[in-house]
């Protein structure tokens, strides 16, 4: 296994920042599960997850470096030479969760409704001949324009269903939940927060928890029918963090459900063992390609074909489980 000069000065970097607050053991432990990883991931997927492991090992460092992000928390306004408006926004994670949650669940609606079609008619004034042409950021523009544009409209509309229009997943372990000590994440957002803001979270919003068993397993909690349920979605995004595909960044409401079996040719079943979250572009890849997907040990294994691959060395894929300090 080898690592390019970026990646080992990278993994050296994070882990020396970690080293003061942690036993020796314990950044072995962290250094292992990043070389592993690194050989599939590019400089800034491992830059990301070098921090998150930096951030489990450290645990402590997690609420004063909360503070201080809070602290730098702005947005700048401003108008380029040729009229465009200028935003720059620099948002905590907490913050950010709401942000990126409600525009990533409007992006991913938009991205299935351009790849398998709007079976609802759109509104004349949300009709958008450039649709199927437009790039992921300007998908993503056009979605923070319109969660605006319907907060303008209609401040008020959801007081009469009291209902959500979108869900935040804050994931956090039994242990901390109880005790108050440790990390939790929000979907979608890679920096962590402390258990202490989960709890101040989820007496403020309309969160779902997700409940882990031993060994970080997830809980089977649909049943047996052609389509997952939503149910089940959640518990395949809290093992697959979004598209399972090794190294996709996409966050789970960009993804579809895929029987690994399939639900027609292998008469496959609709079961959480048998279940993978998928972005389009991986989703046509497998079955284009043909490549091989097994789910062991709660981890998704991706086998690509002779031709591809001609030792057919598995890529794991799926969410990287971070190290608990000891």
């Amino acid at each position: 296994m080898w690592l390019s000069v970026d990646q080992a000065a990278i993994i050296i970097r994070e882990l020396d920042k970690a080293a003061p607050a942690c036993s020796v053991d314990d950044v072995a432990l962290g250094e292992r599960l990043l070389v592993e990883h690194a050989p599939d991931l590019t400089v800034t997927e491992l830059r990301a997850l070098a921090a998150q492991v930096r951030d489990r090992l450290d645990e402590d460092s997690i609420l004063p470096r909360e503070q201080r992000q809070r602290m730098r928390r702005s947005l700048t306004i401003g108008t380029t030479s040729d009229g465009m408006t200028h935003l720059e926004w620099f948002l905590d994670p907490e913050s950010a969760g709401y942000v990126v949650t409600a525009i990533d669940a409007m992006v991913g609606r938009q991205l299935r409704r351009v790849r398998f079609g709007d079976p609802v008619a759109p509104e004349p004034e949300d009709m958008d001949e450039s649709d199927e042409t437009r790039t992921l950021a300007q998908i993503r523009s056009d979605a923070a324009v319109e969660a605006f544009r319907h907060l303008a409209r209609c401040a008020d509309a959801d007081a009469a269903t009291g209902k959500s229009p979108v869900a935040m997943v804050v994931r956090v372990d039994l242990e901390t939940l109880q005790t108050g000590l440790g990390t939790a994440s929000i979907d979608g957002i890679r920096s962590p927060i402390s258990a202490g803001t989960a709890r101040r979270m989820a007496a403020d919003a309309d969160l779902i928890p997700a409940v882990l068993g031993g060994a970080s397993e997830v809980l089977d909690l649909g049943r047996r029918q052609r389509l997952f349920s939503p149910a089940q979605k959640l518990a395949l995004a809290e093992r697959d963090d979004g598209c399972a595909w090794t190294g996709c960044p996409h966050p789970p409401s960009y993804t579809e459900a895929h029987h690994i079996r399939w639900w027609d040719a292998h008469t496959g079943p609709t079961d959480l063992s048998n279940g993978i979250l998928l972005c389009s572009t991986h989703h046509h890849r497998v079955h284009d390609d043909g490549w091989h997907v097994q789910v062991r040990d709660n981890v998704p294994y991706f086998t690509p074909p002779p031709h591809i691959d001609p030792h057919q060395r598995p890529r794991s894929g799926g969410r990287i489980r971070m190290p608990s300090a000891a």
